[in-house]
C-alpha cells in the first residue's frame, strides 16, 4: 500500500469519525432539548396544581 493509499484510508476514517461525532452531537442536543422541554411542561402543571 503506498503512502498515497494510506493518506485516504485516513482520510476516510477521519470523515467517518467527524460524521459520527455530529450525529451524536445532534442526538445529545436533542435530547437535553427534550429534557428541558419535559422540565418545563412538569413545571407548568405543578405550578398550576397549586393555585
Amino acid at each position: 500500500m503506498s503512502s498515497n493509499e494510506k493518506s485516504n484510508v485516513g482520510n476516510k476514517m477521519d470523515d467517518s469519525l467527524m460524521d459520527n461525532s455530529i450525529n451524536d452531537a445532534r442526538w445529545l442536543l436533542g435530547g437535553v432539548a427534550t429534557l428541558g422541554f419535559l422540565v418545563m411542561v412538569s413545571g407548568f402543571f405543578a405550578s398550576m396544581l397549586t393555585v
